[in-house]
This record gives structure tokens, C-alpha cells and sequence, in this order.
């Protein structure tokens, strides 16, 4: 009787084990940077693997400052960027003395990319606007900056 228990006490505890584990695995993923990437350096290296935050009620936890991993389509290749988010939902993000500004306050230098926010712009519902720590992201549009909450892969865990 006694071994049939620690028996049936070994099955709940694998199985207690197996669904903790499942949720760490949907919740959390690894990512490895590309050779080329470069819009982030000092943050994130190329070749570097990363920690992804992907729980589905992620775009609730997001704050200014994080980075995020995103996907977007360029020239037709869907590709993995990252970003820092300056600017959630509903902020004011306009370029002034080439200085981005979010809600007035300077955050950044402004590309010329980003000359057509000189009369600001609000991000949209269910949107943030990303920058980039390196000079090297100065280039990309605001196409790619504007980063739909369907498109955001996780947030970067540990930068």
C-alpha cells in the first residue's frame, strides 16, 4: 500500500513538473542576433542569444526603455529587428533642432529619416515607436519605427 502511494506521489509530482515547465517554455525563448545587426550595438551584439519575454499579455507590460524584438518585411524578406521603446500609445513623438521629442521632452538625435515629424505625430492605439542605440539605425524609416503590437515578438529580458 505504502509503495503504491510514494508511486502515485512520484506521477503528481512529474506531472506538477512537466506543466511547470511547458509554462516556462511558451513564456520564455531564445533569440540569436543576426551576423549584420548592428542598430543596437552596446546593447545587444551580433551572434549574442537573448532572452525573449513572449507571454501573450506582454504589450501590457510594456514601458518606455524596453527593448523588444520585432518582425518586419523588407523587400519582400520578413527579417527580426530590435528597439528600444520611447513612446507608447497615444504619445507625442515630433522632431524639433533635429532632437526627437516625446511628449516635449528630448530623448534622442532625429535621423533625417525622421524629418516628416516635425509637426508631430501621436502614436497609434496598439502601436509603439521605437529608436535605436546605435548610430547605425539613424537610417531606418518610420515605417519600421512604428511597430504594431501584433508584430512584437517578445521583450528582451536582462538588457
Amino acid at each position: 500500500m505504502m509503495a503504491r502511494i510514494q508511486t502515485l506521489i512520484f506521477y503528481a509530482l512529474m506531472i506538477a513538473l512537466l506543466v511547470i515547465l511547458y509554462h516556462v517554455v511558451a513564456s520564455f525563448g531564445f533569440v540569436i542576433v543576426g551576423d549584420s545587426y548592428r542598430n543596437m550595438e552596446t546593447a545587444i551584439k551580433a551572434k549574442e542569444t537573448l532572452l525573449i519575454d513572449q507571454r501573450s499579455g506582454l504589450v501590457e507590460l510594456l514601458k518606455v526603455h524596453d527593448i523588444i524584438a520585432y518582425s518586419v518585411t523588407v523587400r519582400g524578406k520578413r527579417t527580426q529587428m530590435f528597439g528600444r521603446v520611447i513612446a507608447l500609445p497615444g504619445s507625442t513623438v515630433s522632431v524639433r533642432e533635429r532632437r526627437l521629442l516625446v511628449e516635449g521632452t528630448d530623448v534622442a538625435p532625429a535621423s533625417k529619416e525622421l524629418k516628416l515629424l516635425e509637426t508631430g505625430l501621436m502614436v497609434p492605439r496598439n502601436t509603439v515607436f521605437v529608436t535605436f542605440d546605435s548610430p547605425h539605425g539613424a537610417s531606418v524609416p518610420i515605417t519600421q519605427r512604428l511597430v504594431p503590437f501584433r508584430k512584437i515578438i517578445g521583450r528582451v529580458i536582462g538588457e
